[in-house]
């Protein structure tokens, strides 16, 4: 995770707790949640019914929920979003912030601060 996504280790990374995220009834008017990514050795084919589905849940899913088999050891599940604006949550899901060992320690503090109780 950290090669991949924070920066080699100058980020950091936040572990929630799905069930009590679950619970907030402020995430769930405008999020889908991929419980179990797929992982493949080929990438999924897209046919029309996926497109013409009542919901178009079928095409999102294959679209978002469908990764290479090398990245398996991952097991992901993915929260998918309607807007992209700030995402509100009921703060009992936050489990656990992890920084990386070259983050930069001003900002560690910062986020340690603000993140008291």
């Amino acid at each position: 995770m950290w090669a991949h996504y924070a920066d080699s280790h100058k980020g950091f990374c936040i572990e929630y707790d799905i069930e009590q995220l679950a619970l907030s009834e402020e995430l769930w008017f405008n999020v889908s949640c991929i419980d179990q990514v797929v992982y493949s050795p080929t990438i999924p084919e897209m046919c029309l019914t996926d497109i013409l589905s009542n919901t178009g849940v079928q095409l999102i899913t294959k679209i978002c929920g469908t990764k290479s088999n090398v990245w398996k050891y991952e097991n992901e599940s993915r929260l998918l979003y309607e807007t992209s604006d700030i995402k509100k949550y009921n703060p009992a899901s936050l489990k656990a912030i992890y920084f990386g060992l070259n983050m930069d320690n001003v900002l560690e503090e910062y986020l340690i601060d603000k993140l008291t109780n």
